[in-house]
């Protein structure tokens, strides 16, 4: 793994298998954190699995505009530095649709594509 760039960066990583800590994204009304962590793995192919990378502890926070739900996704690299990704929850709120966020760690730092279909898909 080592040397072949900096996921999220140089390659799309993909999150699921979601673990809510307390209540749900449905549950928690504007202002209310929900917290939640995913493994992640290589995004490969169609939508597919590949190499288990680590995991994203996941912040999401309800904002009192409809459909505008921001998200704090830090990933936690077994052989790489963590990296953050911040934005808003794409497809209105839902996590089905796509979007961009804000990324820095690993010594970089930008905007990347965030695609979610529950799998999400980062960079």
């Amino acid at each position: 793994m080592q040397g072949e760039g900096v996921p999220i960066f140089d390659f799309p990583v993909l999150s699921d298998e979601r673990v809510y800590a307390g209540r749900t994204l449905a549950e928690a009304g504007p202002g209310e954190p929900v917290f939640g962590d995913e493994a992640v793995w290589r995004f490969v192919g169609d939508w597919e699995r590949g190499e288990e990378l680590g995991s994203v502890s996941i912040e999401e926070i309800p904002t009192t505009r409809p459909g505008k739900t921001q998200f704090r996704a830090i990933f936690d690299f077994d052989d790489h530095d963590p990296i953050v990704v911040t934005g808003f929850v794409p497809g209105n709120g839902s996590w089905v649709g796509r979007g961009r966020g804000a990324a820095h760690g690993g010594n970089r730092h930008g905007a990347i594509d965030v695609e979610g279909r529950n799998p999400k898909r980062w960079g």
